[in-house]
């Protein structure tokens, strides 16, 4: 009856797993949830958190000047989650900081 029962959970909740890139998705009713930050994504992350760092700009300036939370450059900025930059971030980010957005990017693809 126990394996009978997970047979029938598993085939309504549409479990899917897969891992592509190094990236794990989990999809559960086509919700998905605990991704990994991509190479491209640490590597702009950690561009800005650089720079940013190299002006004395704190998070909650960086984040007051852009028009967004704190926690959000917080967790942009760690690993444990999986909040990422968009090109309006960067964007604004490079306005913000007088620089241009490329130099948040690398040179050749990663």
């Amino acid at each position: 009856m126990r394996n009978e029962n997970r047979s029938i959970i598993d085939e309504h909740t549409h479990v899917y797993k897969s891992i592509t890139n190094g990236m794990f998705f989990s999809f559960v009713l086509g919700i998905k949830y605990k991704t990994l930050k991509t190479p491209i994504d640490t590597y702009v992350i950690e561009a800005i958190r650089k720079e940013r760092m190299a002006q004395k700009v704190s998070q909650a300036m960086l984040a007051y000047g852009i028009g967004v939370s704190r926690s959000f450059i917080g967790m942009a900025e760690s690993s444990k989650y999986d909040i990422k930059y968009n090109l309006n971030h960067i964007n604004e980010i490079a306005r913000y900081l007088g620089c241009s957005p490329r130099d948040f990017l690398p040179e050749k693809p990663l």
